[in-house]
């Protein structure tokens, strides 16, 4: 899976925001909510921009093997499933920031997602959908040199046998939490030609290190930033205790009082809305069975309230996403689904593969009216040529509602 550029429109930073729908995550969860804010329905709608957020690689737990959506008659190779969907991502000119969001704060209308490196990303709607944990390049490592815990509870012994044949006797690092206890006697019992085993559990994963022959190491960072020092950790394989982070996930997010469980796992409703309007979560992170369907199920569903809570910040009435949620109002004799441009909304160019680009007066951050004062002509002229490109879904408006 190849991620799309770090850095394509709308994320110019001049504008009155980044985009849209800022989406946290790009495993199942999120390239489905990212893809509906992006596309929408395959009927007339005003395309919203959007940007993923991803500290790993694309596809999250989609690249560690098989994907059974509901039972044998549909199944899939999960680097398949994963590139088809970034297929969507690239086609749709998505872009994809690589970074680990560590903080969401609110600036007015605005979301502001923080990540580590210190950029701020300045939204309308965010949808969280990190799943289980931050991602790393443990996913491309794979079964030479990382395992991970999956199938049943009997497959574990197993597991942690391949795992030491991995290490060679070179150690074995366990990545965990305080879940990761319940493994012990299993650990003990079946890891013994390991070498010296590392159970990891209050910090997390940043890197695994590699050689020609394979695994040498790992780099660690502290969950808490003033518990530690980040580290280096010589081994010769990883093992993955998602047993325990399906009890608790390693989910870290300061700023807004997002409502969690006893758990720690995010409170949503069937819409993806969190105690926090205009932040939205699906997939894994809301701590339900943790399976691709639901998570795909999540997303759409997230993207649409994130779609529908940004577009009518923007222009002051709900969409129309018919026949995914109908408007209980009267209808005229002739209804438009597509919304008129306002003169103070600011067009942003979206791009698409095989779609024609909108015109180079599109800069991202002048209004509708700014652009006609400076080429001579009507805010409504301007709308009227731009009327194809919003059909096409290659452009849509920034706007900041009225104070």
């Amino acid at each position: 899976m190849k991620p799309t550029s770090a850095r394509t429109p709308p994320l110019d930073g001049r504008g009155p925001y980044d985009a849209d729908v800022v989406v946290i995550g790009a495993g199942p969860a999120g390239l489905a909510a990212a893809t509906r804010v992006r596309w929408v329905k395959g009927y007339h709608a005003l395309a919203g921009s959007v940007c993923l957020v991803e500290c790993g690689e694309p596809g999250g737990l989609l690249r560690w093997g098989s994907c059974v959506l509901t039972g044998p008659g549909w199944a899939f190779s999960g680097e398949k499933l994963g590139d088809q969907l970034m297929g969507d991502i690239d086609r749709l000119a998505i872009p994809v920031v690589t970074g680990r969001a560590i903080r969401l704060d609110r600036d007015g209308t605005l979301l502001l997602t923080t990540l580590a490196d210190g950029r701020v990303l300045r939204s309308l709607a965010v949808v969280i959908a990190t799943g289980l944990r931050p991602l790393a390049n443990e996913s491309s490592l794979y079964l030479r040199g990382v395992r991970i815990t999956f199938k049943g509870y009997e497959h574990f012994p197993a597991l942690l046998r391949h795992s030491a044949d991995d290490a060679r006797g070179r150690g074995l690092v366990v990545i965990g939490n305080a879940k990761t206890a319940h493994l012990q006697a299993l650990i003990d019992a079946h890891t013994g030609h390991a070498g010296r085993v590392h159970v990891i559990t209050r910090e997390r994963l940043s890197r695994v290190m590699t050689d020609d022959d394979g695994v040498t190491g790992v780099c660690l960072e502290p969950k808490d930033a003033e518990a530690g020092s980040p580290r280096t950790l010589p081994c010769g394989a990883v093992f993955m205790d998602y047993n325990g982070f399906e009890l608790q996930p390693d989910f870290q997010l300061a700023g807004l009082p997002l409502e969690r469980d006893e758990r720690g796992f995010l409170r949503f409703d069937g819409f993806g809305r969190t105690s926090e309007p205009g932040v939205f979560a699906a997939g894994d992170i809301g701590g339900r069975y943790a399976a691709t369907l639901p998570a795909f199920g999540d997303g759409v569903n997230a993207g649409l309230s994130a779609y529908a809570h940004a577009f009518e910040l923007k222009l002051g009435a709900p969409p129309r996403l018919f026949a995914y949620a109908p408007l209980d109002e009267p209808l005229g004799v002739a209804p438009v689904d597509l919304p008129p441009l306002p003169g103070d909304a600011v067009p942003v160019a979206l791009g698409r593969d095989g779609a024609s680009s909108p015109p180079e007066w599109v800069d991202g951050h002048s209004t509708l009216d700014e652009l006609a004062r400076r080429l001579g002509s009507s805010s409504l002229a301007l709308a009227a040529e731009l009327a194809q490109h919003v059909e096409e879904r290659t452009l849509t408006v920034h706007r900041l509602p009225a104070a």
